[in-house]
C-alpha cells in the first residue's frame, strides 16, 4: 500500500487538528479488584511467578473475552463474571517457564491460536486451537525446535502482506539461559513456517525484551521496535526496524534517525496509539530502571511523520515518572473520547493510571483497585463483562494478582469494533479502525491499531473499543484492511458491537468511486514535489473545492472542481513549500474526503 493509499474520512479540520476534550471531574474515574473467592483467577493467584505476560483473547469464538496468564493458563468466560480454568497444555504447570504470549488465527481456520515465548526449561512454542480450545503444541519444522527458539517476548504480524501472520521472537540474551539470536518466522498458512535468518532483525546478540509490530508511517507495512532494557542501570539505543516492503519485498532496515533511532533507553515496551486524535501514531515507551539510569518513561508526539518528546508540562508525569516500568495499557477507560493509560512498575510503587486531558496532558489519579505497591508486571485491557468499559488484569505475586473491574458510572457512550479478515489474515491483525463521533459539539476521529502485542508479554483485546463521550452514534467507521481494502460504514449506533468482515474482492488500485460515491481515489506522485493528479469521484455536479492544506489547517492552494462521476484534477503546488506532510482536502456541500501527501524536495 502507498502512502496515497492510507485516506480516509474527515469533517473538515478534524482531520488534521486535535482537538480538546474537556474531563469531566463529576465522573471520576473508578476500578473495583475482584476478590470473590469461587472466582479460579482470584483463586490461582499464587500460580504466578515471574515475568510473564497476560493477554484477553476470544479463545473459544463464542463472543466475550477470555483470559490467558503465563505461567497460569487460560480461563474462559462463561458469562461476564464467571470463569472456567482450562485444562490441557496450556494449564498450570504444563506451559511452564514461559514469559511471553501473543495471539493470531495461524491458519485461519476461525479460531485464535497462541504462541508462547520461553526460557531454556521448556523453550517456545506454537499451540494451534483445535476449535474446541484444545491446543496441540507443533512440533515439527523449523518453528517445532523449542530449545532453538528460546525468548523473552514475541508478536505475530503479517510483515509481507500476504493475508498469512508471521512471528518474531526477541531473545534476551544471557537472560533465562538465552543464548540465541532473535527468531523471525515466515507463516506459510497452513499453520507451518520457514525461519528466516538473512535480516537485520536476526543477527545481533542483546538484551532483547518486547517485540511490537506497527505501522507507524502509515505506509502500509508493519514495521518493527524491540525495547532492548538491559535492566541494571545502564542505557542503549533500542533496535527499531523500517519494514522495507514498497521497493524491496521482505526487507528491513534499523532506524537510525533522531530521535527514536538515536535516543538512548532502558526500552521495555513500544506502544503506538493516537492519543491527541490527529491521525497519526505517536508512541510512548516504558523504560525500566528509571531511578539509577535517569531514564523516564518516554512519550513522543508524532507532528506528520515528525517526532518530539512530549514535554513535561503539558504531559505531566507520564512523560517523567522514573520508575522500573513494564507494561502499559492505552485505553479509553473513562469513554470520554481519548486514550488513558496504566502503566505497571517492577518495584514497591503501586501501578500508576494516567488519565487523558483531551489537551495533550495527563493527570496521574490513585484509584481504588490499582493501590497496591509492586511489583506488577504484565497487564492487559479488555471489557470482560460486556458493560461497556474496558477492564484490566495485572499481573504479579500473589498480593499483586488481580483481575480489576472498571467500576466507572457515567454517561459516556461506547462503540467496539470487531474485524473479520477474508483477503487479510483472518483475527485483521494490523488493521486500522478510525470512528468519526461529535463529542463536546466537534467532529473527532480516533485511530486504532489491531495488535498482537502491546503490552508487557501480552496485549489487549482485538475488538477495538471506542468511546463516544454524549454521541448517541458513530458518523463513520473507517477500516483500513492490511490486503489495501477499505471499508466504510455510516450511522453505527453507540453502545454495540460491530463485527464488520473484509469484502471478498479486492480493489487494488482502489476505483474512481468510493463505496460513498465520492472521494480521492488516487494521488501522483506521492511522495513527490508536485505538481498533483488527483483522481476523484463526485456524486453530483454540485460545486466542490480540492485544496491542500497543511497540519495548521491553513489553505495553501486550491482548485475548482465541477461535473459529476470521475475527475482528473492537476493541483500546483507554491514553489517555496517546505518539504514535508500536508493534506489534499475534498469538499463537496456536507462531504469531505481527504488524502495525505508527502511533499519531497
Amino acid at each position: 500500500m502507498h502512502i496515497e493509499r492510507t485516506a480516509w474520512h474527515a469533517a473538515g479540520a478534524a482531520l488534521i487538528a486535535a482537538l480538546t476534550i474537556a474531563a469531566d471531574p463529576a465522573f471520576p474515574q473508578t476500578f473495583s479488584k475482584i476478590t470473590t473467592p469461587g472466582n479460579p483467577i482470584v483463586a490461582m493467584g499464587g500460580g504466578a511467578t515471574g515475568y510473564g505476560g497476560a493477554s484477553w483473547i476470544d479463545a473459544d469464538d463464542d463472543g466475550d473475552v477470555d483470559l490467558f496468564i503465563n505461567r497460569v493458563g487460560l480461563f474462559r468466560n462463561d458469562g461476564g463474571s464467571v470463569f472456567v480454568h482450562v485444562a490441557g497444555p496450556l494449564a498450570l504447570g504444563n506451559q511452564g517457564d514461559t514469559f511471553g504470549n501473543t495471539w493470531a488465527d495461524v491458519d485461519n481456520d476461525g479460531d485464535l491460536d497462541v504462541f508462547l515465548s520461553g526460557g531454556d526449561t521448556v523453550g517456545s512454542s506454537l499451540y494451534l486451537n483445535g476449535g474446541d480450545l484444545a491446543f496441540t503444541r507443533v512440533a515439527s519444522g523449523p518453528i517445532g525446535a523449542w530449545m532453538e527458539n528460546l525468548a523473552w517476548g514475541c508478536a505475530f504480524a503479517d510483515y509481507d502482506a500476504d493475508g498469512h501472520v508471521d512471528v518474531v521472537t526477541a531473545a534476551a540474551y544471557q537472560f533465562a539461559g538465552i543464548l540465541n539470536p532473535n527468531r523471525l518466522f515466515h507463516g506459510l498458512g497452513d499453520g507451518t513456517f520457514e525461519r528466516i535468518d538473512d535480516t537485520p532483525i536476526t543477527q545481533d546478540l542483546a538484551p532483547f525484551t518486547i517485540p511490537t509490530w506497527s505501522d507507524y508511517d502509515l505506509d502500509g507495512d508493519p514495521d518493527l521496535f524491540i525495547g532492548t532494557g538491559p535492566a541494571n542501570g545502564t542505557v542503549a539505543l533500542d533496535y527499531l526496524f523500517r519494514n522495507l516492503r514498497e521497493t524491496t519485498p521482505g526487507a528491513f532496515e534499523r532506524l537510525t534517525t533522531p530521535p527514536l533511532g538515536t535516543d538512548l533507553q532502558d526500552g521495555q515496551v513500544y506502544n503506538w496509539i493516537d492519543y491527541d486524535n490527529d491521525g497519526d501514531l505517536d508512541v510512548f515507551l516504558t523504560n525500566y530502571i528509571g531511578t539509577t539510569s535517569g531514564m523516564p518513561n518516554r512519550l513522543y508526539r508524532n507532528m506528520g511523520g515528525t517526532f518530539v518528546m512530549q514535554t513535561v508540562v503539558t504531559a505531566g508525569a507520564i512523560a517523567s515518572d522514573a520508575q522500573p516500568s513494564l507494561a502499559s495499557v492505552w485505553q479509553d477507560f473513562d469513554n470520554d473520547g481519548d486514550l488513558d493509560c496504566v502503566v505497571t512498575n517492577d518495584g514497591a510503587v503501586a501501578t500508576r493510571y494516567y488519565r487523558n486531558n483531551g489537551n495533550l496532558g495527563f493527570t496521574a489519579l490513585t484509584l481504588t483497585g490499582l493501590t497496591t505497591a509492586g511489583p506488577h508486571w504484565g497487564a492487559a485491557g479488555g471489557d470482560y463483562d460486556d458493560d461497556g468499559h474496558m477492564d484490566l488484569f495485572v499481573a504479579g505475586p500473589p498480593a499483586n494478582f488481580g483481575l480489576i473491574r472498571n467500576t466507572t458510572s457515567n454517561a459516556n457512550h461506547w462503540l467496539k469494533v470487531r474485524l473479520i479478515g477474508t483477503l487479510s489474515n483472518r483475527a485483521a491483525i494490523g488493521a486500522r479502525v478510525r470512528v468519526l463521533a461529535t463529542i463536546g459539539g466537534a467532529p473527532v476521529w480516533q485511530l486504532r491499531e489491531i495488535s498482537a502485542q502491546n503490552s508487557f508479554n501480552g496485549m489487549n483485546a482485538l475488538e477495538a473499543h471506542f468511546g463516544l463521550g454524549a454521541a448517541t452514534v458513530a458518523d463513520s467507521v473507517v477500516v483500513e484492511w492490511p490486503s489495501g481494502q477499505r471499508t466504510v460504514e455510516t450511522g453505527v449506533p453507540a453502545d454495540t458491537r460491530r463485527a464488520i468482515v473484509e469484502s471478498s474482492t479486492i480493489d487494488v488500485p482502489p476505483p474512481i468511486a468510493t463505496s460513498l460515491g465520492f472521494g480521492i481515489a488516487a494521488v501522483s506522485p506521492n511522495p513527490g514535489r508536485g505538481p498533483f493528479t488527483v483522481r476523484l469521484a463526485l456524486p453530483s455536479p454540485e460545486p466542490a473545492s480540492l485544496d491542500l492544506i497543511d497540519v495548521g489547517g491553513r489553505r495553501l492552494a486550491t482548485a475548482a472542481v465541477a461535473g459529476a462521476g470521475a475527475q482528473t484534477v492537476r493541483l500546483a503546488v507554491p514553489g517555496s513549500l517546505p518539504s514535508g506532510v500536508y493534506f489534499l482536502r475534498l469538499a463537496q456541500g456536507p462531504r469531505h474526503d481527504a488524502r495525505r501527501v508527502v511533499v519531497i524536495p
